[in-house]
């Protein structure tokens, strides 16, 4: 009998740090939604850098559609590469 309460005293110390740790990340994930959703704005001129106003509807646009990587002249180069093989693997199968 005592060996029973015992385990379920343990099953109830592992629930309640499970739940603890539970609160704990979603707090950290809470913040760091809040850190991720600020938009930056830097002067090129003087280097100022400043915080946008998340209500405007143009950075609420921003948040929900994020901009892609940049692509260097480099892609742009494989890019072209890549088409101009499949061409000639076509113009080759045509043949």
């Amino acid at each position: 009998m005592l060996q029973v309460l015992m385990k379920v005293e343990q099953e109830q110390r592992v629930t309640k740090d499970a739940h603890r740790f539970a609160e704990q990340d979603a707090a950290a994930q809470r913040y760091a939604a809040q850190v991720l959703q600020m938009i930056q704005l830097r002067c090129a001129a003087c280097g100022f850098v400043s915080n946008v106003d998340v209500r405007d509807k143009l950075t609420a646009f921003i948040l929900k559609n994020p901009p892609g990587p940049k692509k260097g002249s480099k892609d742009k180069k494989e890019m072209q590469r890549a088409e101009n093989e499949q061409l000639k693997e076509g113009e080759a199968a045509d043949k």
